[in-house]
């Protein structure tokens, strides 16, 4: 299989909250010297908390010294997938699940949250592939996060590999978005396999979500995501859609997300 650059589905930029500063910019802590400047310059005329994007490799013990003295609050990282086969050779993504691992409890000790990017749905993936993905989620065991169906992009290398092998679907015209199904046509295992998959990820890293907002033990992170497998398919289409439940569950989450 061969690597390339990757552009995965487009970040999604969580509701802003009274006195929050979103960074979008995925490189704003590549360049150490720039950041020590920002960062200075940020908490001395600003000063507010804000949340940014960072990738694995760059969030070392400086960088992130820097973010906590600056007001950085929730770093969004992109895990994309756990298995090291998937993200060496379709996201050109090189560094190992140990590393991963090593990078949140890092971000972790500093005191900083995290919320982790993850994509279920590549091209050639295999359910136990997508498992992996869930397994290293449980093991960084991220403050917060979310997983999306992988969607190709034109013009990006994903996209010309799914056009070679014939993995283009019709039904990608009628999505709306990252949330509803596979977009492409699944080569290593079912659309129900896939579905399944992101079920039970997309509900631990609710469960996550849950009790981090609201601190309590990771023991009830445990129960509550055993309870919402017994009906996945329910629960996820609940908090998919649009809903009281789901508008009252965002309310609480980010009401207590900076406390």
């Amino acid at each position: 299989m061969r690597s390339g650059p990757f552009e995965g589905p487009a970040i999604v930029k969580p509701p802003a909250l009274p006195g929050d500063t979103y960074f979008a910019d995925d490189l704003l802590i590549y360049r150490e010297m720039w950041f020590e400047k920002f960062s200075a310059l940020y908490k001395a005329k600003i000063g507010l908390p804000y949340t940014c994007n960072g990738r694995i490799e760059h969030f070392t013990d400086n960088i992130l010294a820097m973010l906590k003295k600056s007001g950085c609050k929730v770093v969004y990282v992109g895990i994309e997938s756990g298995n090291e086969w998937v993200r060496k050779n379709l996201l050109n993504r090189r560094y190992s699940n140990k590393e991963v691992v090593d990078c949140f409890a890092r971000i972790r000790r500093y005191g900083i949250s995290t919320f982790a990017y993850n994509i279920l749905g590549f091209p050639f993936e295999t359910k136990k592939q997508m498992r992996d993905t869930l397994c290293l989620n449980k093991k960084v065991k991220p403050t917060m996060g979310a997983v999306f169906y992988f969607y190709p992009y034109p013009g990006t290398r994903l996209f010309n590999i799914c056009k070679e092998y014939d993995l283009l679907s019709d039904k990608m015209e009628g999505l709306s978005g990252y949330l509803e199904k596979p977009a492409i046509t699944l080569t290593h295992c079912t659309e129900k396999d896939c579905i399944q998959e992101y079920n039970r990820l997309r509900l631990f890293l609710v469960s996550c979500g849950f009790v981090n907002s609201l601190k309590l033990p990771e023991i009830f992170g445990q129960i509550l995501y055993l309870l919402l497998n017994v009906c996945s398919k329910f629960w996820v289409n609940l908090i998919t859609k649009n809903s009281g439940l789901k508008y009252q569950v965002r309310k609480l989450f980010y009401r207590y997300r900076f406390r």
